[in-house]
């Protein structure tokens, strides 16, 4: 019987042996489990912070390009007031040089319709001084038709 519980005693030793390999294997794997779980919880908390980073950048982004589109408009409708204005006072000056322009053509013919009658009535007053030399002063006559 000592044999028999020897041998007994021998395979469940044995069988704690192996029963306690497979306990530390466990543990080892299970060791290893959980530092990859720490690893990828590190990672994760690490993309995280990445992602709310990147947002927060994004929404800065965001409101600097608002910023510069609501400057562009402004600056749009600022040169569309001034093209309006420029071109208001383009067809203004247009219309006063347009003014000017028959003045000018108006008093052109004027001028020249003055000097056509001043000619006339120099002829006219040559041609009665000479025609009538007594009734007129002979030196007056000279001076005013030099």
């Amino acid at each position: 019987m000592t044999e028999l519980c020897q041998e007994n005693a021998m395979k469940l030793h044995e069988k704690l042996t192996v029963e306690e390999n497979y306990q530390l294997e466990k543990e080892e794997k299970l060791s290893k489990v959980d530092e990859k779980i720490s690893h990828s919880t590190e990672e994760l908390e690490t993309y995280r912070k990445q992602a709310k980073d990147l947002e927060e950048e994004l929404e800065t982004t965001i409101l600097y390009y608002q910023g510069q589109i609501i400057s562009y408009e402004k600056k749009a409708h600022d040169n569309w007031l001034a093209a309006r204005t420029a071109e208001r006072n383009l067809n203004d000056l247009r219309t006063e040089n347009a003014y000017n322009r028959q003045k000018l053509t108006e008093t052109e013919f004027k001028f020249e319709l003055l000097g056509k009658t001043l000619m006339h009535l120099m002829f006219q007053i040559q041609h009665l001084a000479e025609n009538i030399p007594h009734m007129v002063p002979h030196h007056w006559v000279s001076l005013h038709l030099k």
